[in-house]
């Protein structure tokens, strides 16, 4: 099921700063799983803040990973198939995103000092989200 919205997304931030969001992720193979008895209190303290921004069902969290390297002039970009109920996530370069106000923001990271850096979007036209991207 698609989510439609009126709302605008907001302007791709990962093409307009230097900062690559990518770098310094460590590899699947050794990023530190999820642990529950580790990780409980963790996942409580951004339960609360979620649930005190009314943000619960917007945001979730995932594990910060790569799998192979991308460059800071690049982005993750979804695409999907909802026929074969595929989602395709690749990364293309920014000056490929010809109109980067097409693009909605579905991940973040944070950097150091606290700024949230978009790693990852889907293709919307202000109506509905597209499965193709076209260069």
């Amino acid at each position: 099921m698609l989510l439609k919205t009126q709302t605008k997304p907001a302007k791709t931030t990962n093409a307009n700063t230097a900062v690559n969001p990518y770098q310094g992720l460590q590899d699947i193979a050794e990023a530190q799983a999820y642990d529950k008895t580790e990780d409980e209190e963790l996942m409580h303290d951004l339960h609360k803040v979620l649930k005190k921004h009314n943000a619960v069902s917007r945001f979730g969290v995932t594990l910060l990973h790569d799998h192979f390297e991308i460059d800071g002039d690049e982005m993750l970009i979804e695409t999907h198939d909802p026929q074969s109920r595929t989602l395709t996530i690749k990364p293309y370069r920014n000056s490929e995103l010809k109109e980067p106000d097409n693009l909605q923001e579905t991940s973040w990271r944070f950097t150091e000092e606290g700024e949230a850096v978009a790693m990852q979007a889907c293709l919307w036209d202000g109506q509905e989200h597209h499965p193709v991207f076209k260069i």
